[in-house]
């Protein structure tokens, strides 16, 4: 800066966590089960596998988020009924 001063700046993290939406997730749902699910050729494959070597911590943090998500609704629906 300018006048010499000096800023810290530290992110905890960069992004909010997982939220269930599941008016999508229902629509989501219903076109996979009206036009099934895509297929996918080596090539395509083989590019996905580079790109989930370069981010694990990424990768493995979004499914830790997903699966407290859906521990947590489980519950409810465990004790809800």
């Amino acid at each position: 800066m300018m006048t010499e001063t000096t800023v810290e700046c530290r992110f905890d993290k960069a992004c909010s966590s997982y939220l269930p939406n599941r008016t999508l997730e229902n629509a989501m749902y219903q076109a996979l089960s009206h036009f099934g699910t895509p297929e996918w050729n080596c090539e395509e494959l083989a590019f996905a596998k580079q790109i989930q070597a370069r981010s694990p911590p990424t990768i493995a943090n979004s499914l830790n988020n997903i699966a407290v998500t859906v521990a947590k609704t489980a519950r409810l629906l465990h004790y809800s009924s």
